[in-house]
């Protein structure tokens, strides 16, 4: 069946509890930095000791922030709709994301999946420069 073209956008969500986290420049060596706002160590809060708060793109560490359960299932049943177009796809998309789940990788395999099942629907077989893709992405209002 014909997959309505806004499966791939969702309305806003408010972030919850558990995916604040304390953004704060990175600790100077030899200086000993306190427990973060959120009552967590500098090391459960990704900030490493070892890095100079003066270095550019290391000055600030951010934690990773979990996905809750609503938006990773919405996020699995995407994919699975949009999947469940090519044979097999879907069982392999299972499989792959099972074992992200193990590895605590699943966010990152959910996005990756969902992009190469997006290029395999919309670029025939020897589209290099992905240009069903960039239509498909114009047809939702993307302009690349």
């Amino acid at each position: 069946g014909a997959i309505p073209s806004d499966v791939l956008f969702r309305d806003t969500m408010a972030m919850q509890k558990e995916q604040l986290r304390a953004v704060r420049s990175a600790a100077i060596p030899g200086v000993v930095v306190s427990t973060s706002a959120v009552g967590m160590s500098n090391a459960e809060n990704g900030i490493d000791a070892s890095c100079d708060a003066t270095q550019g793109p290391n000055a600030y560490r951010y934690p990773s922030i979990p996905t809750p359960y609503t938006q990773r299932k919405e996020m699995g049943d995407t994919l699975f709709a949009l999947s469940r177009e090519v044979p097999k796809l879907a069982d392999s998309c299972a499989a792959i994301l099972r074992e992200a789940r193990e590895n605590d990788m699943w966010d990152q395999a959910v996005a990756e999946l969902t992009t190469q099942v997006l290029v395999v629907l919309k670029c025939e077989e020897r589209d290099y420069t992905l240009e069903g893709l960039r239509r498909h992405l114009l047809t939702l209002g993307i302009a690349c």
